[in-house]
């Protein structure tokens, strides 16, 4: 059953402009297509059990990169310091990014490399899933050449009427300029669902079996044998 997903503008702007959340599967980085397959010669070989596939070969560093949506910034933000001080400006009316004071996030441990001081990135969509969902709220995943660090929420937007605005931290010095369609935060819609832990005993002869099962292809034994595609539009 294919589940439903709605992006409800809250502003005018945001209604009249082409900013809404995108599925995470089109917004892959330039840098991840440039990888290549194969490292070395870039024919397949396997040595001493192991074969020399890249990253691009991890189905879960690809699937939790592409997994929900990603809101974007609705505009250029040029990032400079004043006293220690991050500072924020870009050039329209609007408030893509305003701050938290102090008060509101002391005792939270800052990041280290980033500075202590926590802003919010506007957002101007509401965001609808079915009842018993919520959304995963947090910074786009693996995407690690952002200057900037999300902190993750856990949202019931089945009942939240109202759009979600998204604390950040930013780089310690940074400077710069965050540009219109970088990716600011990713959405994963997941279903509340009640769980309960338990300990399982050791079953030798099993784990040889799945040991077998995962050696007896040499090439993207993962994906071939354990992987389920999931779709996001």
């Amino acid at each position: 059953m294919t589940q439903k997903i709605i992006f409800t503008p809250t502003t005018s702007e945001a209604a009249s402009l082409d900013i809404a959340p995108l599925p995470a599967l089109s917004m892959i980085p330039q840098w991840y297509k440039n990888i290549p397959a194969l490292y070395g010669d870039g024919k397949f070989h396997l040595t001493n059990g192991r074969n020399n596939r890249t990253v691009k070969a991890c189905m879960p560093f690809l699937d939790a990169m592409t997994a929900g949506y990603i809101l974007t910034l609705s505009e250029d933000v040029i990032v400079s310091w004043e006293n220690e001080a991050p500072m924020f400006n870009w050039r329209s009316s609007r408030e893509p990014i305003s701050i938290h004071t102090i008060d509101q996030h002391k005792g939270v441990p800052c990041p280290k490399g980033y500075s202590n001081f926590v802003m919010k990135f506007a957002s101007e969509w509401m965001i609808t899933v079915p009842k018993g969902y919520s959304l995963l709220c947090l910074q786009p995943i693996n995407k690690f050449d952002l200057p900037f660090q999300l902190i993750t929420g856990f949202v019931d937007a089945d009942t939240f009427p109202m759009s979600i605005q998204l604390p950040f931290f930013i780089q310690e010095g940074w400077e710069g300029v965050i540009e219109a369609g970088t990716p600011i935060a990713q959405y994963i819609p997941i279903k509340r669902e009640n769980w309960k832990s338990s300990i399982a005993k050791y079953d030798k002869n099993q784990v040889e079996k799945n040991t077998w099962i995962w050696l007896r292809k040499i090439n993207l034994s993962y994906k071939l044998q354990f992987w389920k595609r999931k779709s996001y539009q």
